[in-house]
């Protein structure tokens, strides 16, 4: 499934691309990309219980995705794994053409999306991992880099999309960006309340007292 997960991914960008498939991978930021994206959705289907578009589902509706199979969660990743497929199919082509992108002459921005990229898979899998280890013990997730931040998913989310953005310089990518950035700061305080509210209240407010939400120092 992880591979199905990848290759529909790349695939999605080989048809924004267009007729020569292969100037997609020119680019040593868009290669690398790909490698990247490869070898870290294999490594977070081996070394975490959770599908890929599960956890991105999850932005919306938190661990929901995860734990239940009704149909109305599966209309809902189908509908997401769709929109998906059609935002990596508009960064290609945004590339590819040059409208709405930022100029070629902005190529170091490639670089760092890249940057962006590896370092928001990395957060995630690591955030994945010490949750999961934290749900087998019932217990809140408090280790890697929960002992920091209390949100590291989201954060790894958004380095994510603005790497993506970034590396196919595209403005339409890097307005989804702001978008969702919306959309987790929003989210967040909601789902602290709903914590608050629930069982883990007396840990999770020494959790707050001691951590940001998702940059330290920040916020």
């Amino acid at each position: 499934m992880a591979a199905l997960w990848i290759l529909s991914n790349i695939g999605a960008l080989w048809v924004g691309w267009g007729a020569d498939a292969a100037a997609l991978l020119a680019t040593p930021p868009r290669a690398g990309l790909v490698v990247v994206w490869c070898v870290g959705g294999m490594l977070t289907s081996v070394f975490t219980g959770r599908l890929s578009v599960a956890v991105w589902a999850a932005c919306i509706e938190r661990r929901v995705v995860a734990l239940e199979r009704t149909g109305w969660q599966r209309v809902k990743i189908a509908v997401f794994g769709a929109a998906w497929a059609a935002f990596l199919v508009v960064l290609a082509k945004a590339d590819r053409t040059g409208r709405w992108a930022l100029p070629e002459t902005l190529w170091p921005f490639r670089y760092i999306g890249l940057l962006a990229f590896v370092a928001g898979g990395g957060v995630r899998l690591w955030a994945i991992r010490a949750r999961e280890a934290a749900d087998a013990r019932h217990v809140l997730a408090t280790s890697g880099p929960y002992s920091r931040i209390r949100h590291p998913e989201y954060l790894g989310i958004l380095l994510v999309l603005l790497g993506l953005s970034l590396v196919f310089r595209s403005v339409l990518g890097l307005a989804v960006w702001c978008v969702w950035v919306g959309v987790i700061l929003v989210r967040i305080p909601r789902e602290e309340r709903e914590i608050i509210d629930g069982p883990d209240a007396l840990d999770y407010e020494n959790h707050r007292a001691r951590t940001a939400r998702l940059l330290p120092g920040v916020y």
